[in-house]
């Protein structure tokens, strides 16, 4: 499985973090009936040049109910499904959908024929009022492959159990289910999860190689392709 990363981070620590979060974006079950909802999530990945043009669209956006949730800069990426080489990311809520109405294609227009990757739909976000901080963030795009989605939910099931009971364990932040995309077919989920800093995923990763392994296996029984995206947000964010 290939790492992609950016220059501005050096190699050791993308690939400590990817090691460290790996697997885990996929476990959102546990946790979610306390979430925060919007009527639709978009995800978008794009360039560093793509960044200006982004933000002169943010206004735009802001007409169809959209707040940016979580933006920032992209570690790495490590998976099997091609989202190019994306430098930064944003993660909005939006009281609807934007990739649906040629007005809201028309306002991304500069950022989507640039290469950017969208992914939009139904979101469901938790924790709305707590800042980033120095958390670190990982993303991951799954679509799966539907062949026992019984024996997929008890295999969620089952190790988000184990994790909820595991010090150090990742946090559910935020989920988005693919109903459209641009850049990419479009993928059953994004999801989103963080450690309150980078040491915290170390240590999770150090101290439970068995969870590790039961993740893998999920990731190779039940999904199609993936992509894992490692993220540092903005302060502020």
């Amino acid at each position: 499985m290939s790492v992609k990363q950016t220059n501005r981070y050096p190699g050791r620590a993308v690939k400590s973090a990817l090691a460290a979060l790996c697997g885990f974006a996929g476990l959102v079950a546990a946790g979610t009936a306390a979430g925060q909802t919007a009527s639709s999530g978009l995800f978008i990945l794009h360039s560093n040049a793509q960044n200006e043009a982004f933000t002169q669209s943010i206004s735009g956006l802001a007409d169809d109910g959209c707040s940016v949730w979580r933006r920032g800069a992209v570690a790495g990426t490590q998976g099997g499904l091609d989202v190019g080489a994306p430098q930064r990311f944003v993660l909005l809520s939006c009281d609807d959908g934007v990739l649906g109405k040629a007005t809201g294609r028309d306002t991304l227009a500069a950022v989507l024929q640039g290469g950017a990757v969208a992914v939009e739909g139904p979101i469901l976000l938790q924790k709305a009022t707590e800042a980033a901080g120095e958390r670190a963030y990982i993303f991951k795009i799954s679509r799966y492959n539907n062949a026992d989605p019984s024996a997929r939910e008890n295999d969620l099931a089952k190790i988000n159990a184990v994790a909820a009971d595991t010090p150090d364990a990742w946090a559910n932040e935020g989920f988005v289910a693919g109903l459209r995309a641009a850049g990419i077919e479009t993928p059953d989920e994004v999801v989103v999860i963080h450690y309150e800093d980078r040491k915290q995923g170390e240590r999770f990763r150090n101290a439970n190689q068995d969870i590790l392994q039961q993740v893998g296996a999920f990731n190779r029984d039940h999904l199609v392709e993936f992509v894992y995206i490692a993220a540092v947000p903005d302060q502020g964010s």
